[in-house]
């Protein structure tokens, strides 16, 4: 196009009819991947071969100067431009951009593959020579984020006695809510696989009885596979239980032990999943009385379901 030498590579997913895939658009014409102009007050690149206006000449107002096989692509059975992370269209993109994930597959890219200090930069030699050097904390993506769960509490801290549950307060005595925080780092496999490593803290509070005030707190490893907008995660659990037994009659308790967790989730968006928890946590309770140590073991249960909130963010020149 112009007459400059370029390669395109393409996949074309209204010739496939059943595939929705991305478009990728890459400019091989030795050219730095400069920026796009916007502002209209400045003059044309003097290099006639800049890359990322060959699929998007543009005016010198930044306007669109004429269409090319790239863009009349756009509104074409659904399909949309790709998102940066910043929320602007993916019309200049080199190695060194950044892209929001989860933004769906009807996507165009339009990508330079050289970098803008015209350093070959996309693919060059199956993976370019930046991104094999890339230390790994930039390659990864880390993830932050906040859960609530509605979960049982187990035949040990229910305080039902009867088989038949008639009184609406009864019901809800069966549950608790289960905070969490959690903090992880996430190692992409490409084709929206990646494997998570992190910690968490969580807590809980329930009261079986009005003798009985027991506080929770977990300390948890997590381990997890995502693939697209699944994402399994299992968590090793450290647990503390106290009661200050300073309610009238009561007397003091506490409790450590263990226990693990499973959740299966599915994301809605970059910040939203809804799954459900499989798990429980055993441990020693203690119940000191003014004259002896009453020790027994208590089982809490993790079974419930639970909605999650989390920000995925990469460190600057990270890869989603």
């Amino acid at each position: 196009m112009r007459g400059k030498a370029l390669f395109l590579l393409m996949v074309f997913p209204f010739i496939l009819n059943s595939a929705d895939v991305p478009i990728i658009f890459v400019h091989g014409n030795k050219s730095a991947a400069k920026p796009l102009r916007t502002d209209p007050e400045d003059p044309p690149y003097e290099d006639e071969n800049y890359g990322l206006e060959t699929w998007y000449p543009m005016k010198n107002d930044g306007s669109l100067e004429y269409p090319t096989a790239m863009t009349k692509i756009i509104g074409y059975q659904g399909y949309d431009w790709g998102v940066k992370d910043d929320g602007s269209p993916a019309i200049d993109c080199d190695i060194n951009t950044e892209l929001m994930p989860d933004q769906g597959t009807k996507r165009v890219f339009n990508f330079s593959f050289y970098s803008p200090d015209g350093s070959p930069g996309v693919i060059w030699g199956n993976t370019s020579e930046g991104e094999k050097n890339l230390p790994l904390w930039k390659r990864v993506s880390y993830n932050v984020g906040y859960s609530l769960g509605i979960c049982l509490r187990g035949k040990d801290l229910t305080p039902l006695s009867g088989d038949i549950i008639f009184d609406i307060d009864d019901f809800l005595s069966l549950f608790y809510l289960l905070h969490s925080l959690e903090a992880s780092v996430i190692y992409p496999f490409g084709d929206g696989k990646g494997i998570e490593v992190g910690v968490g803290y969580g807590w809980a509070r329930i009261s079986p009885s009005k003798y009985d005030n027991w506080r929770f707190k977990f300390l948890s490893l997590i381990g997890g596979y995502e693939k697209d907008k699944i994402l399994i995660e299992g968590e090793v659990i450290y647990t503390i239980a106290k009661d200050p037994g300073k309610v009238q009659g009561s007397v003091p308790q506490e409790g450590k032990g263990t226990g693990y967790k499973i959740k299966l989730m599915y994301r809605f968006n970059k910040y939203i999943a809804c799954g459900i928890l499989l798990g429980n946590a055993k441990y020693q309770a203690k119940t000191y009385y003014p004259d002896k140590t009453w020790e027994y073991n208590m089982v809490l249960s993790f079974y419930g379901f639970g909605v999650f909130i989390r920000y995925r963010f990469l460190l600057t020149g990270g890869v989603k």
